[in-house]
């Protein structure tokens, strides 16, 4: 979603954030600094909020009280600064709530159920709309990918996969390697549901997220019916389904892909591949509690 779009809904429907706000302004300068929402809430005071089309993140946090303390400085105690976002990390909340700054997390399932209450299709045509666009720009990339790409081969694939790998186990989490597929293969966690990464045939790491049993791809293909939009907006990546009933009733699959630089494969691009695969599997765990 883009943040214009999240500033939109949020300055149209201020009540998704709490009851008996009045919005004053969007894009308020307010002490030289330019601030994404103003509104008024129901006990007269001045809410000034910080918005992410997305996780919130480390950064945001020094941004935030770097808002409160001049705000404070400037001897207005009925101001309040709120950060939202789309996702909010776990230890990110508890550092927002030990300096005691107010967060809200406001997903993007929540956002269409909510519009979806107030009768508001517009809108909600318009972020399905984000969402194909990008979808459909990722299969452009991958065509592009295969077009102008030579097919790297096994022992290349598996010389990357392997270094990931280590990373991976210095991390802390379990994994191990499918020599045969080139596979890294991560407990995510929840009990007979794994999470893979590999280099395919499009020369594009993919990851996926699969059961291993009937009841978990039962629950596994309603979490990803619920939750599929979530999940690819946390992550930046656009998930699919790859069932695989008709070979396989036990096993359910989803899958993304996003592009392998081999013209950057140093130890730090692998550490940045590591983390980003390592995310994928803390923010499914998180969604699928």
């Amino acid at each position: 979603m883009k943040e214009s779009d999240f500033e939109s809904i949020l300055a149209k429907y201020p009540d998704i954030i709490e009851d008996g706000l009045i919005l004053i302004g969007r894009q308020k300068t307010i002490y030289g600094r330019r601030m994404d929402l103003l509104f008024e809430d129901r006990f007269k005071r001045q809410l000034i909020v910080e918005l992410k089309a997305g996780p919130i993140k480390d950064e945001h946090i020094g941004q935030i009280l770097s808002y409160e303390g001049m705000l404070l400085s400037a001897d207005n105690p009925d101001i309040r600064v709120m950060l939202i976002g789309i996702r909010v990390p776990p230890n990110i909340k508890k550092s927002l709530d030990h300096h005691g700054v107010a967060w809200k997390e406001i997903t993007i399932s929540q956002i269409k159920e909510f519009l979806s209450s107030k009768g508001d299709s517009e809108l909600i045509s318009k972020i399905d709309e984000e969402l194909f666009i990008l979808r459909d720009k990722i299969k452009e990339e991958r065509t592009s990918s295969v077009n102008v790409s030579n097919s790297l081969s096994k022992s290349e694939k598996v010389k990357v996969i392997e270094g990931i790998l280590g990373l991976v186990k210095q991390s802390n989490y379990t994994g191990h390697m499918v020599l045969g597929q080139a596979l890294c293969i991560v407990q995510s966690g929840i009990k007979n549901v794994i999470a893979t990464l590999r280099i395919n045939r499009n020369n594009n790491f993919e990851i996926r997220i699969a059961s291993v049993e009937g009841e978990q791809s039962l629950r596994l293909a309603n979490f990803f019916k619920k939750k599929g939009d979530s999940l690819n907006n946390f992550t930046g990546l656009i998930f699919h389904e790859e069932n695989e009933s008709n070979r396989n009733p036990d096993r359910y699959k989803i899958a993304a892909e996003f592009k392998y630089d081999n013209s950057n494969c140093n130890n730090n691009y692998l550490n940045t591949i590591k983390n980003r695969y390592i995310e994928v599997v803390e923010t499914f765990k998180n969604l699928w509690k």
